[in-house]
């Protein structure tokens, strides 16, 4: 049976570019592992999601905590400059918003969006909403948010595809009764062919 999708919620880390190129990044410039470096932005990753502390007080978080000598005046620029667009996902995009409605649901950094849109990491169309994760201090996969992003997209759950890298996310817009699917960085060509399927492409 054909689904009737009318709205699209792409991810963006994971999904339309790779971000742990500056992690890795980061731990070159200050010549450390990048465990420690994996440590700390697990320990307040969901913080900075949240809004409740600054990218900049992250990057004082990892300086106090490493040790490290590295001044960075604008982390968020500097973080964002290292991310690596996926061409390919770009282009599924760009095409896919002929047809259907686009937004993005994002656990993102605060100022975050607006620097990947100016260097080229998210396509620049028409979205129909942006929901990021600082502005409502709510974190996928938790249901207020995707409670928020359906009232947003103005379409039924069945009419919903929301395209993201994380189990967990995935799992829960199921349970909201949202189609899905699950995006595989690893294999780019794979799933955007399991996007088309699902789309009758």
């Amino acid at each position: 049976m054909k689904r009737r999708i009318l709205f699209i919620y792409f991810d963006l880390g994971g999904v339309v570019f790779n971000w742990k190129n500056s992690l890795i990044q980061l731990a070159k410039i200050n010549k450390k592992p990048l465990e420690d470096f994996l440590l700390v932005f697990r320990k307040y990753d969901d913080s900075v999601c949240r809004g409740n502390i600054s990218p900049q007080d992250l990057w004082n978080k990892y300086k106090e905590e490493l040790a490290l000598t590295t001044d960075i005046d604008n982390f968020i620029d500097w973080w964002t400059d290292y991310f690596i667009p996926y061409d390919k996902v770009h282009e599924l995009i760009n095409h896919l918003s002929q047809k259907y409605k686009i937004g993005i649901i994002t656990n993102n950094y605060q100022g975050t969006f607006e620097q990947m849109l100016s260097k080229g990491h998210v396509p620049k169309i028409s979205y129909t909403t942006v929901i990021q994760s600082h502005k409502l201090g709510l974190l996928k996969p938790e249901s207020k948010i995707f409670h928020h992003a359906l009232k947003k997209a103005r379409v039924s759950p069945k009419e919903l595809l929301l395209i993201d890298d994380s189990t967990q996310n995935v799992e829960k817009a199921k349970l909201l009764g949202w189609n899905t699917i699950l995006f595989d960085e690893g294999n780019l060509v794979e799933s955007i062919v399991e996007i088309n399927k699902i789309l009758n492409n």
